[in-house]
């Protein structure tokens, strides 16, 4: 994780335009190996939160709709190498779940407008 930080520290140093970015990144990074516990918590909220508060906010189903995702649909071009006689099931299967997906969005989009642009705002 560090060794990404320092990287990520590199490239924004030589964005500024500052002297030494390499020296500058290696030398923060340092302080913060030292300084950081060990166990990294990510500084945004998970995937399940987001979308309990789309669902709660705009009574919508994101949540549900993401716990029944499947992976065993695998629309990726790669795939195909990998799975060349695929399930045309699979695909059926994708375009439903699109679908559904889509429609969830598009009531998603029109509650939020909706609100947005109401009188009472």
């Amino acid at each position: 994780m560090i060794k990404l930080a320092q990287k990520d520290f590199e490239k924004a140093f030589s964005d500024l335009k500052l002297s030494n970015p390499t020296d500058l990144a290696v030398k923060i990074t340092k302080v913060l190996d030292k300084k950081v516990p060990r166990k990294f918590i990510p500084p945004y909220p998970s995937n399940t939160f987001v979308l309990g508060f789309v669902d709660k906010t705009f009574s919508s189903n994101m949540q549900r709709k993401y716990d029944e995702y499947s992976f065993f649909v695998h629309s990726y071009f790669t795939s195909w190498h990998i799975f060349p006689h695929s399930s045309v099931l699979e695909f059926k299967i994708l375009k439903n779940e699109l679908t559904e997906f889509s429609k969830i969005i598009k009531d998603l989009l029109n509650t939020y407008l909706g609100r947005l642009f109401s009188k009472g705002n």
